[in-house]
């Protein structure tokens, strides 16, 4: 079986923000990963572009399983993706409380 592409490194917060993401971002990301750390008691891991906390381990539907943060954010070029385990389906009642958003399987 394939192994997983994304994985955990040793990069930062601030070294990714600084290098990989606009500055007039920074607050916005800053406050996001203090949210998921106070939400999950777990410090910022770099899984290359998506900032994650906490970890469990991901089934795919063919059997295999890969380690995957519990709840992540990444800023894109043109949205910040917040990506939720188990799934956006769970939090139906919270998203629309929201104002204008988009939604996939795990992302907002």
């Amino acid at each position: 079986m394939a192994e997983a592409k994304t994985k955990a490194t040793t990069v930062t917060l601030d070294e990714f923000l600084t290098t990989e993401v606009d500055a007039s971002r920074h607050e916005d990301c800053r406050a996001i990963a203090a949210m998921m750390e106070r939400a999950t008691g777990e410090r910022a891991v770099m899984w290359g572009a998506i900032v994650g906390f906490g970890q469990y381990n991901m089934k795919y539907s063919d059997g295999r399983e890969a380690p995957w943060p519990v709840v992540a954010f990444s800023p894109r070029k043109n949205d910040l993706t917040i990506y939720l385990m188990p799934g956006t389906e769970h939090f139906s009642k919270q998203l629309a409380k929201l104002g204008k958003h988009k939604t996939a399987k795990v992302c907002l």
